[in-house]
């Protein structure tokens, strides 16, 4: 009996370990369902992660695109001001000459109607019997005193 015992003993220990070697290779197909099922969602998100690359390259491209864009954009505006600037200088300066030239166009007309005053008077003055005047009564109001400076 000792021996039918340890057989017996044997036979049950070989069905606890033919049971364990079952559940043990359930285990083993169920980690390796999962596995796949894994591999699976890892490889979408390398194909999923592969487009992004792209974006990101074409964005980083891009960025680098606006980037010189904005600078090349201010750039230019500054060469605007800059130009600006000179046009507004050149303006003013025209602005002044332009008012000397108008001053001294007032001037000569003021004195061109002096002396077109004076010589109407000494041709006239005999014909209507009117006495020669020479002076300040003949002369025509300075521009600024007349109140119309286009005179």
């Amino acid at each position: 009996m000792d021996h039918k015992e340890a057989l017996d003993g044997l036979v049950s220990h070989l069905e606890l370990l033919r049971s364990q070697l079952a559940e043990s290779e359930a285990a083993r197909q169920k980690v390796l369902r999962e596995c796949e099922a894994t591999k699976r969602r890892v490889g979408q998100k390398e194909e999923a992660l592969e487009g992004w690359h792209e974006r990101i390259a074409v964005l980083v491209t891009d960025k680098e695109r606006l980037r010189f864009e904005v600078g090349e954009q201010r750039r230019l505006l500054k060469e605007a001001r800059e130009r600006t600037r000179e046009v507004m200088s050149a303006s003013r300066e025209m602005e002044v000459a332009f008012e000397m030239e108008r001053h001294r166009f007032i001037s000569v007309v003021h004195e061109a109607n002096k002396e077109l005053g004076e010589t109407l008077g000494v041709i006239i003055g005999p014909i209507l019997n009117l006495p020669i005047q020479h002076g300040p009564s003949l002369e025509s109001p300075h521009p600024e005193e007349s109140g119309n400076p286009d005179v």
